[in-house]
């Protein structure tokens, strides 16, 4: 008997070791065409359908891929107004969230092609619940995935004004000008941050008046 146990053991081993790989290959199927059905979804920009595809998704999967084009749809649902005092104070929190676990699941972003978006999205999450200090970590940590992007630093100039700290407001204004001359693009940055009344507030700081001169 002890030598039966012995050696059916290893079968049943096995037999669960492959009951295991079909139920992982089920769910990976199951897991990519959800995530197909959301990007599809959002290129349509019918956001809530992308938001239940990839709900569904990181179920099935649990990857950071999933969860970080979860936190993309509820972003970009919950900031059609434009600017983070318009967002959706809900849909914010629903992107902080799947934003984060994305990270605990992959720390170093290695399957995003492009993590300044994640971290961009983010500031403007945390900045649109008024957590302030967590949208300037992750505005910084923008800047190291994208250092010659102008707009995260005008983002941050933004900020830094409302949160009455001209200086450094006015150090990332003049990065955001540097940045997009160095693209060819510091007219129209220029033109934005004037018109604009999303950035132009910054403009009754005169040493923001000189940068834009």
């Amino acid at each position: 008997l002890l030598l039966a146990v012995v050696l059916l053991a290893p079968a049943a081993q096995a037999k669960a070791r492959k009951a295991v790989k079909t139920r992982s290959a089920q769910s990976t199927a199951q897991a990519s065409a959800l995530l197909q059905a959301g990007e599809a979804a959002l290129q349509r920009k019918e956001y809530s359908a992308a938001i239940d595809a990839f709900t569904k998704a990181a179920r099935a999967g649990g990857d950071s891929g999933s969860y970080f084009l979860l936190g993309y749809a509820y972003y970009q649902r919950g900031f059609m107004a434009g600017d983070p005092d318009h967002a959706d104070k809900q849909d914010a929190l629903e992107t902080i969230n799947a934003y984060t676990t994305a990270l605990a699941l992959d720390p170093t972003l290695s399957a995003v092609t492009q993590p300044y978006r994640l971290y961009h999205s983010l500031a403007l999450s945390y900045e649109a619940l008024g957590s302030n200090e967590k949208a300037i970590n992750a505005y910084k940590k923008a800047f190291q995935s994208a250092p010659h992007k102008p707009m995260l630093p005008l983002y941050a100039a933004r900020l830094r004004f409302r949160m009455n700290d001209l200086a450094k407001s006015a150090n990332n204004l003049e990065l955001a000008l540097r940045n997009a001359n160095e693209q060819g693009q510091v007219k129209q940055l220029a033109r934005l941050v004037a018109t604009d009344p999303v950035f132009s507030m910054m403009l009754t700081s005169q040493a923001h008046q000189d940068l834009l001169r």
